[in-house]
Order: structure tokens, then sequence, then C-alpha cells
């Protein structure tokens, strides 16, 4: 199976049969290690635990590496409150790289409980225009969260429908929480919505505005002529 004819890649349970939780020995492991996709390891069909991250949380520690991009976090306020301890250190590594970078741009839809009922895909859309005409980033990533995935907000639609208004390439992460149990899931939907917008389609389109800095140094140029 190609996974990247999929909308989003699928958690390390489907994929893997991967488990975090098991209560026993270690020759029950081994004795087990086969028959694990029938769910035999004991507890791996637990529905709820408070002992490790956020699918979403480890996925923003990835993206927020990106050099020349802006994460929209779609989803309610508090999701992203990770990133904010990040900004200082993923700004000083991406200065390692290139000393011109700069530091983590993050912004967040701000879901609530009016969103929960009509929607949250015109605070999506007016997030994304507002990004790519503040920042004039090369790529805004739009992480979702897990409120719109329960409501049902289509930011692949959302962004393939804004992709024609923006200069950036805009790239969706579905790296919703409830998702998996396995928080080792986000590195696959993060690499897998990467490998379909860069991958498959690698050719980048010229912008569509034209460059502050470029601008400026033109006019400064012609401020410095003198005549003969």
């Amino acid at each position: 199976m190609n996974y990247l004819d999929a909308k989003s890649a699928p958690s390390r349970e489907d994929r893997l049969h991967a488990s975090i939780a098991f209560g026993g020995t270690c020759s029950q492991v081994f004795t087990c290690d086969r028959a694990l996709a029938a769910g035999c390891t004991n507890l791996s069909s637990r529905s709820f635990t408070q002992a490790q991250g956020c699918q979403f949380t480890l996925s923003l520690a990835i993206l927020n590496s990106i050099r020349n991009a802006v994460v929209i976090m779609h989803a309610p306020i508090g999701c992203g409150i990770c990133s904010t301890g990040n900004i200082g250190q993923n700004k000083t590594f991406k200065q390692l790289r290139n000393p011109a970078s700069e530091g983590l741009i993050w912004l967040s839809t701000n879901l609530d409980e009016y969103d929960v009922i009509h929607g949250g895909e015109k605070k999506l859309r007016e997030a994304v225009i507002f990004a790519d005409r503040e920042f004039r980033p090369e790529t805004i990533i739009v992480c979702n969260g897990c409120v719109p995935a329960l409501i049902g907000d289509d930011i692949d639609n959302i962004l393939s429908d804004l992709q024609t208004q923006t200069a950036a390439i805009l790239t969706p992460i579905h790296c919703e929480g409830f998702k998996t149990k396995l928080m080792a899931t986000a590195y696959d939907m993060v690499y897998h919505g990467i490998l379909k917008k860069y991958v498959r389609q690698p050719n980048r389109r010229l912008p569509l505005w034209e460059s502050d800095v470029d601008k400026f140094r033109a006019e400064y140029r012609k401020n410095r002529n003198v005549n003969i």
C-alpha cells in the first residue's frame, strides 16, 4: 500500500500493531509476539492514559524546527502552550544552520465553545490569509487538533481552496491526539504531510508578492544615483 495516497498516515497501532502497555512476564511477551494484531498484550485495548505526551504536542516540536515557516494550530489555544517554552531553543538551533533564520512563528485559531457548535473553518481561513500576508513565509503548516477533527472541519479542502490565493505552500498535518495511544505516531503524521507536499509536488511556484527587502534595496539604489 502507498501511504501517500491516504489522507493521513495510519497510527502505529494499525501499521505496526504496537502497544505501550503490557501486564505479564518477559516470556509471555515473547510467546505473544506473533499474535499482537489480535490484541493479546494485556491492557493494549485500554481507552485512556495520562502517562505520556500527546501526538499533537510532539508534532509541534518537530514542525517548529522548520525554517521560513509559520505553524498554525487549528485547535483551542491551550493546545499550543508547549510551543511557548520552545521559542528560544528553536531560534538558536535554526540560526546555527542559517544565521539569517528568524525565530519561531506560530498562530492559533483559538477555537472555543461557539466554534464547536458552528465549526472553525472560517477562523482557519482567516488565519491562513493573515499568516501569508503578514509574515510571507515559504510554508504555512496547519496542525489539526482534536476539536476540529471531532466537529468535522475539513482542513484539506480549505487549504486546497486557499492555495490559489497564497504564495506560501500550504501543508496540512493530521495529528489529532485522540487518534492514537502512541505518541511516536506524530513522526509518521508529520513526515506524511511533508512528503505529500514536497516530494510529490517538488516544483516551487514563483511568489505572488514582491519582497519588501528587494523593494527597499532597489529604491535605495535609485536614490544614490547621481547624474553626471
